[in-house]
């Protein structure tokens, strides 16, 4: 079924910053998805936030300092800017990726750079955050005493793990050093259909056997056995990592 989204630009764009146009708004709805034949979306009202801005030029007044922007977690938001910053392929494919998510996926990013910063891992440790929405595995990375080298070294392996082990479309991994400022020190961006690898079949194998602890924030509730594994495999945790993983709360 084709969908054609029609109106001016700038109602379009407003409706962008909002949404992003993202399809399960649009043509994924049941009532669109079902229709039999073609369908036109007509949009309007997304230009009126502009017209501060253009009213302001026209009249050669001071234009505002608040900016129609992108509705998006402001961990998110910063992860973009950093991208934009970035010359280079991996920041464009990774901010298109994150731009083509859904609203749960990027609050969810979001709440894991969080808890990260307000959850410092121990010495030589990496917390990491794994999960895989619309053929796109998403891995989260922080630490707060390796070396560049190190960290780098770490990013590159998990990318590689996670983008097998999920059989995803693409992979991409942040990867984030607690003692600065800047949203992320590490991008890193995968894609290419899956094919067997004996090498790295034994790594996963090697990689679930050992002995992990996992630190929660305190706010956030230990997992049931029923509940999607810590491991970011998005099995039960009694199928997954019961017994191997070790849980702890963060102090308040």
């Amino acid at each position: 079924m084709d969908v054609a989204l029609n109106g001016d630009e700038l109602d379009i764009f407003g409706h962008f910053l909002d949404t992003r146009l993202h399809p399960s708004i649009y043509e994924a709805r049941p009532d669109i998805a079902e229709h039999q034949g073609s369908l036109s979306i007509a949009f309007h009202g997304g230009e009126e936030r502009f017209a501060p801005v253009y009213n302001a030029e026209w009249y050669k007044e001071e234009v505002p300092r608040d900016l129609p922007g992108l509705d998006v977690p402001q961990s998110v938001f910063a992860i973009l800017n950093e991208l934009r910053r970035r010359n280079d392929d991996d920041a464009r494919f990774i901010a298109f990726a994150l731009l083509r998510l859904n609203h749960a996926a990027l609050v969810r990013i979001a709440r894991a750079v969080e808890n990260f910063r307000n959850t410092a891992p121990p010495t030589h440790q990496i917390h990491r955050t794994t999960f895989t929405e619309d053929g796109i595995c998403i891995n989260v990375m922080a630490h707060v005493s390796l070396n560049n080298k190190d960290f780098f070294r770490n990013v590159t392996f998990r990318t590689r793990m996670e983008h097998y082990r999920a059989k995803a479309q693409a992979t991409i991994t942040l990867g984030i050093d607690l003692r600065k400022k800047k949203a992320f020190e590490i991008a890193q961006w995968m894609e290419g259909e899956w094919e067997y690898e004996p090498l790295i079949e034994k790594l996963l194998q090697n990689d679930h056997s050992q002995h992990r602890v996992v630190t929660l924030p305190s706010a956030m509730p230990m997992p049931g056995r029923n509940s999607p594994c810590p491991c970011g495999s998005g099995k039960k945790y009694k199928k997954c990592c019961l017994g191997i993983i070790e849980i702890r709360k963060a102090e308040p």
